[in-house]
């Protein structure tokens, strides 16, 4: 798996930096209790960072200590400024070398903190550390668009791997970000290989609840995966051989596959569509699906992981009551038509029996109508288009059948088809 061309362009760079940086730098005294009095979560960012700007300015910790000193000293305002400078130089070259504004701000205020707490603190004037939107006008999509259902479907059908289409569905469905979806593990997973993806007596999507909570928050995210969605995880498992444990999305290293590799898959998907835009737009439509369909706050809040569970009691109508509301939402929510066409065709060539040539048929114009489905309401219309069409029936008479049929009644109406069109070319 290629890296990204943004993702080879930062690890050139940052490469490029930390030879320049003077080796040793932790040991520097100015350096030695500031890592030490931090957490060593914020120490690994200190170590990521400050080493890059050390690269940067090609000068030691105590060098910098001592220049700041001098410098405060002068009477030069430029001079008494010129790390402040410095710091905005460093700041405007890793945007130039695609950091996102998250990171660019997190990278600064690391180089910060070393002279804070030297108590050698810098004096910014107002904006000077600004992160313009102008500024990502190349590298950071952050365009929000209003995004429909039909589009989504399109989108869904451009995805080439089973993970592209499937973390898609994550983000749609559920509202899951890159970072997030990176970090899901298998054993958090509900979903098993006799997991039903269609509940028998309804013919309607299956939905199991699911727990996780948000990577960028660490706050509790109470949803549910669709029929759609165990579709996919299901094909995904299996491809892999249905191990028990580790990252549901793995690198070759066996760690978990890094949240911009994900970022990526979905900025192809919107490449193609012809909108290039962030992978939040497919957080706030299903923000936006949420409130269309009117669902309760307390309900929204714990589908799009805003509120620490307990935090309020237990939402009205416990798990039943959150399952409703995801129902009510979930028509504007549903995209992957295509798959589910995919897996209905399967199930019906079964059924035709052993036929070569009718079976040869359903593929040939299964593939030439496959960008005509994305209109379709649910997947047995968009079966029941492909049936009207092989078999010649007029526009809707076999999606209208297959909303009501049961497997029995659904046998007889092919049987009964399949004549009709023998009779016709008799």
């Amino acid at each position: 798996m290629s890296e990204p061309k943004e993702v080879q362009k930062r690890t050139k760079f940052r490469g490029s930096l930390i030879e320049r940086a003077p080796p040793e730098w932790e040991k520097d005294p100015h350096c030695v209790d500031w890592l030490a009095r931090v957490s060593p979560k914020t120490a690994k960012s200190i170590r990521y960072s400050f080493v890059m700007f050390l690269g940067f300015v090609e000068k030691s910790p105590t060098q910098i200590y001592k220049e700041r000193i001098e410098d405060l000293r002068a009477d030069d305002p430029m001079q008494r400024g010129r790390w402040e400078s410095e710091i905005v130089k460093f700041k405007n070259i890793l945007v130039e070398n695609d950091y996102t504004e998250n990171s660019v701000k997190s990278m600064i205020g690391r180089v910060q903190s070393f002279f804070k707490h030297n108590l050698i603190s810098l004096s910014f004037p107002r904006g000077w550390l600004k992160v313009r939107e102008s500024d990502f006008a190349k590298t950071q999509h952050k365009k929000r668009l209003r995004l429909t259902n039909i589009q989504l479907r399109k989108m869904y059908s451009y995805a080439e791997t089973i993970e592209a289409r499937l973390t898609f569905l994550l983000m749609v469905q559920n509202g899951l970000g890159p970072s997030t979806i990176s970090k899901l593990r298998i054993e958090m997973i509900p979903v098993k290989e006799d997991t039903p993806e269609l509940d028998e007596e309804t013919g309607s999507p299956t939905f199991v609840f699911f727990e996780t909570d948000r990577s960028k928050t660490g706050v509790d995210v109470d949803t549910f995966l669709s029929g759609e969605v165990i579709h996919d995880l299901k094909i995904h498992l299996d491809k892999r051989g249905w191990p028990k444990t580790g990252y549901l999305f793995e690198a070759r290293t066996g760690k978990a596959i890094r949240a911009d590799y994900i970022s990526q898959w979905i900025k192809d998907l919107s490449v193609a569509l012809g909108e290039e835009f962030d992978p939040y737009n497919l957080r706030h439509y299903f923000h936006q699906s949420l409130e269309n369909a009117r669902v309760p706050d307390y309900h929204k809040r714990a589908l799009m992981g805003h509120v620490k569970r307990g935090a309020e009691g237990a939402y009205l109508g416990g798990i039943e009551g959150l399952l409703e509301s995801y129902r009510t939402a979930f028509p504007r929510l549903s995209v992957n038509g295509v798959a589910q066409t995919r897996g209905d065709m399967k199930e019906l060539k079964l059924r035709l029996g052993n036929s070569e040539e009718s079976i040869k048929k359903l593929e040939e114009r299964q593939l030439k109508l496959m960008r005509a489905l994305f209109s379709a309401e649910s997947p047995k219309a968009a079966v029941g288009m492909i049936l009207d069409d092989e078999l010649g029936l007029p526009a809707g008479t076999s999606a209208q059948r297959l909303m009501r049929m049961t497997k029995d009644q659904l046998d007889k109406f092919l049987e009964s088809a399949i004549t009709q069109k023998k009779e016709r070319k008799t």
